[in-house]
């Protein structure tokens, strides 16, 4: 998968360079990862690595199914964190049409 450092942040990018990782969305994660981390007492990588993070936010995945195909994220992450992952993408993306209509 071609990546592209764009704000800090190692982007997915197609063929023609058009990024596909939503920014917005990546940033979410990252709070939300980070709090994660500090309720649990351990350092955010221990979470989901920056690279989990934009995958989640390029391919936006929404079942079980899908989170396990994202790179970090194995059966011991999805029994810990699967569930509000993506309650974080459906919420983020039913924002996003409400702001749009």
């Amino acid at each position: 998968k071609p990546s592209y450092p764009l704000k800090g942040v190692n982007v997915i990018v197609d063929e023609e360079g058009e990024v596909k990782t939503d920014l917005e969305l990546y940033e979410q994660l990252r709070v939300w990862r980070l709090r994660k981390a500090r309720e649990e007492g351990v350092d955010a990588y221990m979470i989901f690595n920056n690279k989990t993070l934009v995958e989640l936010a390029t391919y936006f995945p929404t079942t079980q199914e899908e989170c396990l195909k994202i790179q970090g994220i194995g059966a011991f992450k999805w029994d810990k964190y699967g569930e509000e992952i993506i309650q974080i993408i459906k919420e983020y993306f039913s924002v996003k049409e409400t702001k749009k209509a």
